[in-house]
């Protein structure tokens, strides 16, 4: 590959996740080979940005239907949630995420680096 010219090795829709709208998601390859594709969407039924975790054994695997949520509003305390970027640092990884706060929420809570040992939950800091 000369990051240039691309190939298409898989794709999915707004529709598949029954969503108005699809934005940044992240990419991520465990150390054990997992391909994990961390997806922020509007979640069809509260109408809310959520982000929701596809994982397979290869990246042309990944298959929407078998999706979990990973961060999700009513969770973190906030409106929304998106755009995720997920990192690893040793032995921990790090999931960063925007987040829209509730104004009439005494307490607002912001979404910070959270370090895991497990990919699928992410304490909200």
């Amino acid at each position: 590959m000369d990051g240039r010219q691309f190939e298409t090795i898989w794709e999915t829709s707004r529709e598949a996740f029954d969503s108005p709208s699809i934005e940044k998601s992240s990419l991520f390859l465990t150390q054990e080979g997992v391909a994990r594709l961390y997806v922020s969407y509007v979640e069809g039924c509260s109408n809310r940005w959520q982000i929701d975790l596809l994982e397979a054994t290869s990246w042309t695997s990944l298959d929407p239907a078998e999706r979990i949520p990973v961060l999700i509003p009513e969770q973190c305390g906030n409106q929304g949630v998106k755009d995720p970027v997920v990192v690893q640092v040793g032995q921990d990884y790090l999931l960063f995420a925007n987040y829209a706060p509730c104004h009439l929420m005494e307490n607002r809570k912001a979404l910070k680096g959270c370090t895991p040992k497990e990919m699928r939950s992410f304490p909200v800091l």
